[in-house]
């Protein structure tokens, strides 16, 4: 087949990048979306003319130990221990509706616990040691605590890095 016989190929949009460009589906969608979550979790917070406490965030995240700590960190742009309205709906659309640049900035924040612009190794570290590991025994799934109390010698997690 020639050049002038090939088939054309269609140019495939991705759908993410369609709904981040869609003006209408972020005002009739995703805001008023973001706005009712924001609502309940105002809700169950201790002071509701502030915004969402520390807690009440941690506990909808389910995050574990400081990745919950530092993702709270990183949306609560005014450090005011509190996320109000504006940061809230930033943030959540940076994880949802944002390219893969901004989400590995934000990811990158994460890590940085002294914001200085670099990720040490002692990040990394600290970081790694908080993600719960699964291992199996006997195809059945155990918590890292778990696995190491009923004699899995020494594979804790720390032992290994």
């Amino acid at each position: 087949m020639s050049k002038e016989e090939a088939p054309q190929t269609e140019t495939i949009e991705m759908i993410d990048e369609a709904i981040l460009n869609n003006e209408e589906f972020k005002k009739n969608v995703a805001i008023p979306y973001f706005k009712d979550i924001y609502k309940d979790l105002v809700a169950q917070s201790d002071d509701k003319t502030k915004g969402i406490n520390k807690v009440t965030m941690l506990q909808y995240s389910n995050l574990p130990g400081i990745i919950g700590e530092r993702f709270v960190s990183v949306l609560d742009l005014s450090k005011s221990d509190y996320i109000d309205l504006r940061e809230f709906v930033h943030g959540f659309f940076k994880i949802y509706y944002s390219n893969l640049e901004t989400k590995i900035k934000m990811s990158f924040d994460i890590y940085d616990f002294d914001r200085d612009g670099y990720i040490t190794k002692e990040d990394v570290r600290l970081i790694l040691s908080h993600i719960p590991i699964v291992n199996t025994m006997n195809g059945k799934g155990i918590k890292e605590g778990t696995f190491t109390q009923e004699s899995g010698n020494n594979v804790v997690f720390l032992d290994r890095i």
